[in-house]
């Protein structure tokens, strides 16, 4: 008997060990993350390394971090995800709807009030909402809206007589064009790199799409229903109004072929007037060849909005960088996962794949936020490759850490305002099917109206279609079922 006692408190002092051992051990969570440029210091990978240690820590969860290959990524996530071998998945809005509708993630409601999430929990989550479901946390990304703006050289502006207002209206715009062409007959009154303009919305003219209301391929009406904005009477007016500017020898002529590279040299030669172009070009591309002595933008000046008839009159949103983190339907323990993506919602995880260790790889003063690298093996690593972890890491971004992240590269100082204002002045325009669920009277067809838009506008524009066959256009749509593809996102809308 009392050897049986024996070995009976012998079996429970080992269960108890195993026990608390159990108890010990962390959760693991499998992560599969979109591939592109990963640098890392000797001795580490994507499995160990200062970012990948930090996200553990603070977590208290094992990562196993899975980067998807850059060719056929989305097969490599899609059968990740069908055979249940990943538990937290990044990507993009539509790829996200997909997999929820087809009751692959995890709907997480339950879980986020009791995360330790740092951000605003609703801030995270208000795009990722179906219905009364969050099916994921929403990542601001690396850069901003791809949205145009109006450059203009304001000393010959200012040598004609011609006064730009801050709040410029489309027939103040017009009117300003057409007065550079009568003072400035010899140059270029207004270029833009139209790369073909393979796209409804003609390369480096969204701002005047905007003017029109047009902001993005699909939009909301007055009662409420959805429009394909390329078959609009907004449209119609929208390119006879450039197809005039073209035909008036006021839009540069090589418009339809010109890139930033044909654009370098008549801008170096003084033949341009005015620019439409993306606001990074402002503050890049052909910043280089608009600074004056000071590397300063002070003799040109920027227009981010064209102010139209209509409310709607500013650029799409539709274009941002954007991030999506969910947890899959798989997985065996959403509170951890939802940890990991609480940990990689804070500013001071994103200050870390941007500047390292606070205080070890980079000093910020917090006065100026300027950062100031240090001497350290993660320092030498970003220096060398400005990408470092940037592409790898970056699932959130907040505007006060995009412009410390600017503030170092800008001499003189002052520079800084003017490029950060432009970062975030265009106005935003919801695209209204941003998040829809696939949808095929719509989405079996986009690509064939991408391209049936591109050539019918392309061509109006250089005066090779008159834009009296706007009406041919229209008939065109229809016969492809753009009519039908509307109905049904319109049914979806008005759920």
């Amino acid at each position: 008997m009392k050897k049986i006692v024996s070995i009976l408190l012998t079996l429970a002092l080992v269960l108890s060990l195993c026990s608390f051992a159990l108890a010990d051990e962390k959760p693991v969570i499998r992560v599969a993350y979109p591939g592109n440029i990963q640098a890392f210091i000797d001795g580490e990978d994507e499995n160990h390394n200062f970012i990948i240690d930090y996200i553990e820590e603070q977590s208290g969860v094992d990562v196993v971090w899975n980067i998807l290959p850059n060719e056929d990524a989305q097969n490599k996530l899609n059968m990740l995800v069908v055979s249940g071998d990943v538990d937290v998945i990044f990507g993009g809005y539509q790829t996200m709807l997909d997999f929820y509708n087809n009751g692959l993630l995890a709907v997480l409601n339950d879980y986020i009030p009791e995360s330790t999430f740092a951000a605003d929990v609703e801030e995270l989550t208000k795009e990722c909402t179906f219905g009364d479901d969050v099916f994921a946390i929403f990542y601001p990304g690396g850069q901003s809206e791809a949205t145009a703006v109006w450059m203009y050289n304001k000393q010959l502006l200012a040598d004609a007589g011609i006064e730009v207002p801050e709040e410029l209206t489309l027939d103040q715009f017009t009117d300003i064009l057409y007065k550079i062409k009568e003072a400035y007959p010899d140059k270029i009154a207004l270029t833009a790199c139209g790369n073909g303009s393979n796209n409804m919305f003609l390369n480096g003219l969204q701002n005047i799409y905007g003017a029109f209301g047009i902001a993005n391929a699909v939009r909301v009406t007055d009662d409420g229903s959805l429009e394909y904005t390329g078959a609009s009477e907004d449209m119609r007016e929208c390119i006879a109004y450039i197809s005039k500017l073209y035909a008036d020898g006021i839009l540069d002529p090589e418009y339809m072929v010109n890139t930033k590279d044909t654009i370098t040299p008549k801008l170096i030669n003084g033949n341009i007037v005015t620019i439409s172009d993306m606001w990074y070009d402002y503050t890049g591309t052909h910043s280089t060849y608009m600074v004056d002595e000071n590397n300063a933008l002070t003799n040109w000046g920027q227009v981010p909005i064209i102010h139209g008839t209509r409310a709607t009159s500013g650029q799409t949103n539709g274009s941002k960088t954007r991030q999506i983190g969910a947890v899959t339907a798989s997985c065996k323990n959403i509170e951890a996962a939802v940890k990991v993506l609480a940990v990689m919602s804070t500013d001071d995880y994103y200050y870390r794949i941007m500047y390292g260790v606070p205080g070890v790889d980079s000093i910020r003063d917090e006065a100026t936020g300027k950062v100031t690298w240090l001497d350290t093996p993660v320092a030498k690593a970003y220096n060398a490759n400005g990408t470092f972890f940037h592409n790898y890491y970056s699932v959130k971004e907040s505007k006060a850490l995009r412009c410390a992240r600017l503030l170092p590269t800008y001499n003189p100082p002052e520079r800084f305002e003017t490029d950060i204002m432009m970062f975030y002045a265009p106005k935003e325009v919801d695209d209204p099917i941003s998040v829809h669920p696939y949808t095929p009277e719509y989405d079996d067809i986009r690509a064939d109206l991408d391209d049936l838009f591109a050539v019918y506008f392309g061509k109006m524009v250089i005066g090779d279609y008159s834009v009296d066959q706007f009406d041919e256009l229209i008939s065109e749509f229809d016969a492809l079922g753009g009519n039908e593809a509307m109905a049904a996102l319109t049914e979806w809308y008005k759920k």
